[in-house]
């Protein structure tokens, strides 16, 4: 069953469940965990995760590849827009399902920036991906949010000390690599990696970054 997650506001966990309810669509229900119920962002066992990112122009050729999770970064405009959540459908019609809805900016200040709260409704999202998962991150371009999504995630599941190593992987999996700032510092604040995840940023691991992390 595909299960929805949109721009919500958490109701509270009732009997191993969190409700979530989105301004043009259903309640939906997503079940979690026990073991990390009150810690859902605890760095977990590390595991190799099959990862993909990729912009929307690229989404039709990402159909019927098994996908079982799909993380959806579209515009705050986009948020009450059928569209984008049926093009995702239909790309990944038996995955889970997260969209999001912020602007790409690391400008905290600026409207729509992605807050605190959104990456962690990401990270919530990822914290018990099966051993087999196949998750599909996008993003407009797949060159920034996507990027920096996918970069957290990989943390998530890898102990500390892992942080370069993970923004390598990210940059093997796309030509151009530019991570949003912002939600990696927002990941790096949930994770609890006292800034280990921005050292890569600002030492130039990442492609381009001296001149993008400098904004």
């Amino acid at each position: 069953m595909t299960v929805i997650k949109g721009e919500a506001t958490e109701e509270g966990p009732k009997d191993g469940i969190s409700a979530f309810q989105t301004p043009d669509f259903p309640r939906q229900e997503i079940r979690t965990n026990e073991k990390w119920r009150h810690h859902p962002t605890t760095t977990l066992p590390s595991m190799k995760i099959n990862l993909t990112i990729c912009g929307v122009d690229e989404l039709p050729v990402q159909k019927r590849k098994r996908w079982t999770h799909v993380i959806s970064i579209w515009e705050k405009a986009l948020l009450h827009n059928t569209a984008c959540r049926d093009l995702v459908k239909t790309v990944a019609p038996r995955a889970q399902l997260l969209f999001s809805f912020f602007e790409d900016t690391s400008d905290p200040n600026y409207p729509d920036a992605p807050r605190l709260r959104d990456v962690r409704r990401i990270l919530e999202f990822t914290r018990e991906l099966p051993a087999r998962a196949r998750v599909l991150v996008h993003c407009r371009a797949g060159i920034s949010r996507s990027t920096a999504v996918a970069y957290a995630v990989l943390c998530q599941h890898t102990p500390p000390g892992a942080e370069s190593k993970n923004l390598r992987r990210v940059e093997s999996l796309r030509p151009l690599v530019m991570p949003n700032r912002l939600i990696v510092k927002w990941a790096d604040k949930i994770l609890k990696r006292n800034g280990e995840m921005l050292l890569p940023l600002m030492h130039g691991v990442g492609k381009d970054s001296l001149a993008w992390f400098s904004l």
